[in-house]
């Protein structure tokens, strides 16, 4: 900003100043274009923020290139700011806000050097300068008006975590007050809970089901994967039993998905009768949507997708995920349902449910602090080493650490002298990655087991090995594996 002047020059009017003339050809209808990118990457507190210098720079190479080419490009003026924004939440005061920074890139289509831009035209420079600002600075979603329109870009495959939150459902025609009384007001749930074991098979679930067709939701059936591959899962026709269940070690689950996506895949070309059964053994996001959906108590709406996917793979906030995950501990799929219903229907939850969202909510702060603060935090290239303190909590890790491909956390088996570690995938791992490429039961820790993307060894004793020697071990497998890929 420049310095207020305190004793102007002053001009007497009745000099001889230059006069100035309207340039032939100047007057022309007004065409105003914006474009408005936030300089901050991503949707979490550690995100990057991007340089306005950075966003500078990327305008004029654009406007560069074209000009060298003799091709029309657009020029502007770019000016930084905030956004001021707030959003509904499920906890009180029932809402919150913020402000970010932004950059705006204004301008005129000028009448001298391009008048002989149809406003299609103009319409295509502005998409394609305003995706290349958005790359520049990691945006999911880019602003841009032209005249009396605007209009949103947003990047292939991204998604906005609270502005498509309820989109999709109100896209899908679907009214979610209505959706969640129905779920507040049912009784019963037609969905069996069982408990849970180390293993399952179909001749065991069948055992105690006699009846209708089984569609087991959340938890793995022995060699599931040796059956009929279907839409949604596997399917023994054998046990007349369906699968749905991300779980499976075969190729098509070693990915970002989850049994509720599974579900809304299969009621997508199919539906379960009254006579069949639904079978979860635990209560957590995916195992609660999944059951509802295949039920038919919720339809496949994205918004569900989206909650499994956090609470499995991203631990991004989300509030249906957030909710039902902090809830997972009541074991209670009903009154799991009751508070999603509340949600649905922006009405505060159950006195007891909102404290458990609020205690998970703590333990995220916490996490996000700690790692902020360093000490519980070591990253060697891009495997990550967290020690686990207080109400920190491993599945938000993911989001909070961006940069990893690797996460492992450690804690102290109280009483034992040794460590409980616990490894999953980063979302900066790269494509064919998996965990098991590491073969870490063989070569690092025999009493580590899991799946493609986490495990632990905990549940085989822990590991007296020396954490820092552990960690070494992983960096030294990862770096091997990666330069193959």
């Amino acid at each position: 900003m420049r310095p207020i002047d305190n004793n102007p020059t002053r001009y007497d009017v009745t000099q001889n100043l230059s006069h100035y003339s309207t340039l032939q050809d100047s007057l022309a209808d007004l065409r105003e274009f914006s474009i408005t990118l936030r300089l901050k990457e991503g949707y979490e507190d550690l995100g990057s923020i991007h340089t306005t210098r950075a966003v500078s720079d990327a305008a004029k190479s654009w406007m560069q290139e074209r000009a060298a080419r003799r091709q029309p490009f657009l020029s502007g003026i770019l000016q930084e700011g905030d956004i001021l924004y707030a959003h509904p939440i499920a906890r009180p005061p029932y809402g919150s806000a913020g402000e970010e920074p932004v950059v705006e890139f204004k301008g005129l289509v000028s009448p001298l050097y391009n008048s002989d831009l149809t406003d299609e035209e103009v319409m295509a420079l502005l998409n394609e300068l305003a995706s290349l600002l958005g790359n520049v600075a990691g945006q999911t979603r880019v602003y841009v008006t032209f005249q009396d329109s605007c209009w949103v870009l947003q990047q292939d495959g991204k998604s906005s975590p609270r502005g498509d939150y309820f989109t999709a459902a109100q896209n899908a025609l679907v009214d979610l007050h209505e959706l969640g009384q129905r779920l507040i007001s049912r009784k019963e749930f037609q969905i069996d809970l069982i408990p849970s074991a180390t293993s399952h098979t179909r001749a065991e679930l069948r055992s105690l089901f006699r009846d209708g067709r089984l569609y087991v939701c959340d938890f793995y059936l022995d060699d599931i994967e040796t059956e009929h591959e279907i839409k949604g899962g596997y399917y023994s026709s054998d046990y007349d039993i369906v699968n749905i269940d991300h779980h499976a070690p075969h190729d098509r689950m070693y990915r970002h998905i989850s049994s509720g996506n599974l579900a809304c895949e299969y009621v997508r070309y199919g539906t379960t009768r009254k006579e069949d059964r639904v079978i979860i053994n635990h209560t957590d996001c995916d195992s609660v949507l999944s059951s509802l959906i295949m039920r038919g108590h919720l339809p496949p709406l994205p918004l569900f997708e989206e909650a499994v996917i956090a609470a499995d793979h991203t631990g991004k906030v989300n509030p249906i995920a957030d909710l039902l995950q902090a809830l997972d501990v009541k074991k209670d799929l009903a009154y799991s349902a009751r508070n999603l219903g509340l949600l649905l229907m922006e009405r505060p939850l159950d006195q007891s449910a909102q404290a458990l969202l609020n205690k998970r909510e703590r333990g995220r702060e916490e996490t996000r602090a700690a790692l902020l603060d360093g000490d519980a935090l070591k990253v060697d290239g891009q495997v990550a080493l967290v020690h686990l303190t207080d109400n920190m909590r491993n599945e938000f890790m993911p989001t909070l650490l961006p940069e990893a491909a690797v996460i492992m956390t450690y804690e102290e088996i109280k009483g034992s002298g040794r460590w409980a570690c616990r490894l999953r995938l980063g979302q900066n791992a790269p494509d064919g990655f998996t965990l098991n490429s590491l073969h870490i039961n063989e070569n690092i820790d025999p009493n580590y087991g899991g799946r493609w993307n986490a495990g632990a060894n905990k549940r085989g004793g822990g590991t007296n090995i020396p954490i820092a020697e552990y960690h070494l071990k992983m960096c030294e497998a990862y770096n091997r594996h990666t330069q193959t890929l």
